[in-house]
């Protein structure tokens, strides 16, 4: 029974849970030699970013850090793409100060999970 679900889970998109489910999402940020893209995201894409070599700024809600992006002015400002997660509690302040100057907008799906994704084109 156990590797009859173990099979079935790959037929079934386990895919979508592996180490390699946000790098689809990492390459949609352009990115170049000359002009590195600034990136911000919730700390589920630090080995995204870097397994491919990308610098990334991590929005971490642990140990009181998250008041930097919720009360800092223009905390946002200087990034390209800033990658939100709709789940945590401070998600709306977040997607509101991280919108200005990044009228690209769009939500991912991965297992089970969204991300909201605001870019500078």
């Amino acid at each position: 029974a156990l590797i009859g679900g173990y099979f079935l889970q790959l037929r079934s998109g386990a895919g979508d849970r592996g180490p390699d489910r946000f790098d689809a999402i990492v390459d949609s940020i352009p990115n170049s030699i000359e002009a590195p893209a600034r990136v911000a995201a919730v700390p589920e894409f630090w080995f995204a970013f870097h397994h491919r070599g990308r610098p990334v700024s991590l929005i971490y809600h642990a140990l009181d850090e998250s008041r930097y992006w919720n009360e800092t002015p223009g905390a946002f400002d200087a990034y390209d793409a800033v990658i939100l997660d709709p789940a945590t509690p401070d998600y709306a302040n977040l997607l509101a100060r991280a919108r200005p100057g990044k009228p690209v907008e769009r939500v991912v799906h991965t297992w089970r999970r969204d991300f909201t994704v605001l870019e500078r084109k």
